[in-house]
């Protein structure tokens, strides 16, 4: 199926999650906290996906990841089948199947206070030693905290863009190590302000995204929170971007920095001749409505 779609959109590579996620009001420790809601899905690059699908222009969507020979490897490849049945095919994945299994989350989404905390049993995907060159207009890798056998990219400069992100926010030095020598290959390091400190040596977002910035000989880093952005590259200059859409509590604010990601991205591929300002406001307004209003339910792509 790979040979029979070319000229994707966007090849997005790495980490995919099943999901459980516990919906709380107030999450109260050394308690017994009954949840809201109750939902499972496809998580991490699944949350990129389903931000895109809401845009009002085509993307073709290429997956590049791995799932176990388990029931929630079997989940996700029907959630995925679902998904191009209502969207037209304009999804295409490349998912190997190995015999361990699929990586799963339990995550409680805390609406009051607008924060999620998760336990992650990390399985077939973070073993992923290289990422497919598939030919897209863009290329974004998911979490390369999580993938510690992933140590260069193949991606060919020239007409295409790549991008990477983290999860975590609390690196040893070998991973940093790893991270940092892999940003020098990326036009854009998407990083929240918590995650942008623990892979610099200060513990300041303003300095954090001059310091990941001017790693970059080619791109840029782009440190977010709910109430703005910072964009800083190779000369040290640092740009600040205010969001005029904060998320209002109470809110599920699961994969708002997948979102973010997915937006900017989107615009860019859209409207390559923008300013990075109006793709970092748009990225801000997506994602803020899409964790708000949920525009794609999980129902109607879920069993």
């Amino acid at each position: 199926l790979w040979t029979k779609m070319k000229n994707f959109d966007i090849c997005l590579h790495g980490n995919l999650i099943f999901d459980k996620v516990y919906v709380v009001d107030g999450f109260r420790e050394n308690d017994s906290n009954t949840p809201k809601s109750i939902y499972k899905s496809p998580g991490a690059l699944m949350n990129m996906v389903r931000s895109m699908l809401t845009f009002d222009w085509d993307v073709s969507i290429a997956i590049d990841s791995c799932v176990g020979n388990d029931s929630s490897g079997e989940y996700i490849r029907r959630w995925l089948d679902n998904a191009r049945k209502l969207n037209g095919n304009k999804i295409v994945d490349n998912l190997d199947t190995l015999f361990t299994k699929t990586s799963e989350a339990v995550i409680i989404s805390d609406m009051s206070k607008n924060n999620r905390s998760s336990i992650v049993n990390w399985g077939a995907c973070s073993k992923m030693e290289k990422v497919k060159d598939m030919g897209a207009r863009w290329d974004h890798i998911l979490y390369l905290d999580k993938l510690p056998n992933l140590r260069s990219l193949p991606f060919e400069r020239g007409g295409r863009w790549t991008s990477a992100d983290v999860c975590s926010s609390n690196h040893d030095d070998r991973t940093k190590s790893r991270i940092l020598n892999m940003l020098r290959k990326v036009d854009f390091f998407f990083a929240s302000e918590e995650e942008a400190m623990s892979l610099s040596s200060t513990k300041s977002p303003i300095d954090a995204v001059r310091e990941l910035g001017k790693i970059n000989p080619i791109g840029y880093a782009i440190v977010h929170s709910p109430k703005g952005s910072l964009l800083c590259g190779r000369d040290g200059e640092i740009h600040e971007y205010k969001c005029k859409n904060i998320i209002k509590s109470p809110a599920d604010v699961l994969g708002a920095g997948d979102h973010f990601a997915s937006s900017f991205i989107a615009h860019r591929l859209k409207n390559p001749r923008s300013y990075y300002q109006d793709s970092i406001e748009f990225a801000h307004k997506s994602a803020t409505k899409f964790v708000q209003d949920k525009t794609i339910s999980k129902e109607s792509i879920n069993d």
